[in-house]
C-alpha cells in the first residue's frame, strides 16, 4: 500500500479520486482555531437571517485578502458557483461574447450558456505544458468582447501563467471594452510563492474576483463564496441577480468562515502540506505507471490532469471505478477537452487508497 501522505486522520469513507477540495476540517478542529472575538460571536449567535450582503465582519475579513479592497466591495454568496452565476447573469445578454479557458470548468461554461452568450475558448495544450497563449486570447476576444472568465490556478490542469502574461491578458480584455471575471478559488495553493498572481481586484478597477471557502480553506460544507470588485454598482446588480436563486447565506456558516479566514495562515499551511505530500505520491505513481499514463505536473492548486493511452482506456477506467458514483472519475468530457484525460485531486487524505483502485483498473 502507498504510504499515508500526512499525519492526520482521513475521515472520508469513499475514494474520491477526482475530488478538488482539500481534506475538510471537522467542526471541532475549525472551532479550535477561533480567536476570542470570533469564539464569543459563535457562542452568542442566534439562528436568524444573515445580512443581505453578508456579515459585516466576514466581508471585512474577505476584503483583507485584497490590499486595495474595502468591505463594501465584497458580496457574500452561497458558494463560488452562485457567485459566478450572479455576476455573469448581471452582465451578459444573449449574443454577447464570453471567453473561457479550455479545458473549461463546467459551471463556468454553464453560467455563460444559461444567458445565451457567444462562447469562445482559449485552448491549453498538454504538448505546450498547458501554456496560456496571449495570441489565442486575442483571437478569441474578437473586437467587442463582453467578458473573459479566467480561472488561475487553473482547474483541471494546474496552469498558472507568469505575472506579466496575466497582467497583459487583463489589459487586453479591457482595451477591447470587456471585463474580466477571475475565478481565484485555488489562490493560496501555489507550490512556489513567487508564482502567486495578484488578485485581479488589485490590478483592475472593473474586474471581479471570485473566492470560496471550499478549496484552499478546506471548508466546502460551509457553502460560502464571494465576489470582490471596486465596481460597487456591479456588485449591487449581482446581488439582485443572486436573489433570484436565494438571497442569503447561513449565519452559522458565515461565522465559521470568519474563524477560518482569521486563522488563514494556519489553514493555508495545512492545505499546502497536504497537497505537497499528495503531489509527491501522484508523481511517484505516474512514474511507476508511465507505460499507460502521462502528465504535465501542475504549478498550483489541488488538481492535475493526466492522460491515458486512448479514449477507450479512460472510458473503461470510468466504468471500472464506478462512474457515476462515490468513486466518480471526471474525464476530459466533463471539461470539454480530450477524452483520454482525467482529473486527479491532490487534497484528500485517502488519495493513496484511490490510486490503488486506479492502479488495479489500469490495463
Amino acid at each position: 500500500m502507498l504510504a499515508p501522505v500526512i499525519d492526520l486522520p482521513a475521515r472520508s469513507s469513499t475514494n474520491l479520486l477526482s475530488s478538488s477540495e482539500v481534506e475538510p476540517y471537522s467542526l471541532t478542529e475549525l472551532l479550535s482555531l477561533a480567536d476570542a472575538d470570533s469564539s464569543a460571536l459563535w457562542e452568542r449567535m442566534t439562528l436568524g437571517y444573515s445580512s443581505h450582503h453578508g456579515h459585516e465582519l466576514l466581508r471585512a475579513e474577505i476584503a483583507a485578502l485584497y490590499p486595495t479592497a474595502a468591505a463594501q466591495e465584497v458580496l457574500v454568496c452561497a458558494g463560488a458557483d452562485q457567485a459566478v452565476v450572479a455576476v455573469v447573469g448581471s452582465l451578459v445578454c444573449p449574443g454577447d461574447r464570453v471567453v473561457l479557458v479550455e479545458p473549461v470548468y463546467g459551471p463556468l461554461l454553464g453560467a455563460a450558456r444559461a444567458v445565451g452568450a457567444d462562447i469562445r475558448f482559449v485552448p491549453l495544450h498538454a504538448s505546450e505544458n498547458w501554456r496560456f497563449d496571449l495570441d489565442r486570447l486575442d483571437e478569441a476576444l474578437g473586437p467587442r468582447p463582453r467578458l473573459a472568465i479566467f480561472n488561475f490556478p487553473h482547474n483541471p490542469t494546474g496552469c498558472l501563467p507568469p505575472h506579466d502574461v496575466f497582467a497583459a491578458a487583463v489589459r487586453l480584455v479591457e482595451e477591447r471594452g470587456g471585463r474580466v471575471i477571475s475565478d481565484e478559488v485555488y489562490r493560496g495553493l501555489e507550490y512556489d510563492l513567487r508564482d502567486r498572481l495578484p488578485s485581479v481586484v488589485d490590478i483592475s478597477e472593473s474586474a471581479v474576483a471570485v473566492g470560496v471557502m471550499s478549496k484552499a480553506y478546506a471548508a466546502p460544507g460551509l457553502r460560502i463564496g464571494w465576489l470582490a470588485s471596486h465596481d460597487r454598482s456591479l456588485l449591487e446588480r449581482a446581488a439582485r441577480t443572486r436573489d433570484l436563486g436565494g438571497a442569503l447565506t447561513a449565519a452559522p456558516s458565515e461565522v465559521l468562515a470568519l474563524i477560518a479566514l482569521r486563522a488563514r495562515d494556519e489553514v493555508l499551511a495545512r492545505s499546502c502540506r497536504i497537497v505537497a505530500c499528495n503531489l509527491d505520491v501522484v508523481a511517484d505513481f505516474l512514474r511507476r505507471r508511465s507505460d499507460v499514463l502521462d502528465w504535465v505536473p501542475p504549478l498550483a492548486g489541488t488538481v492535475c490532469y493526466p492522460w491515458v493511452s486512448s479514449p477507450a482506456a479512460v472510458e473503461s477506467l470510468a466504468t471500472e471505478l464506478g462512474q457515476p458514483g462515490p468513486d466518480e472519475l471526471l474525464t476530459g468530457a466533463f471539461f470539454g477537452g480530450a477524452a483520454n484525460h482525467f482529473r486527479i485531486g491532490l487534497g484528500r487524505l485517502d488519495l493513496p487508497t484511490a490510486l490503488e483502485a486506479l492502479d488495479q483498473a489500469l490495463p
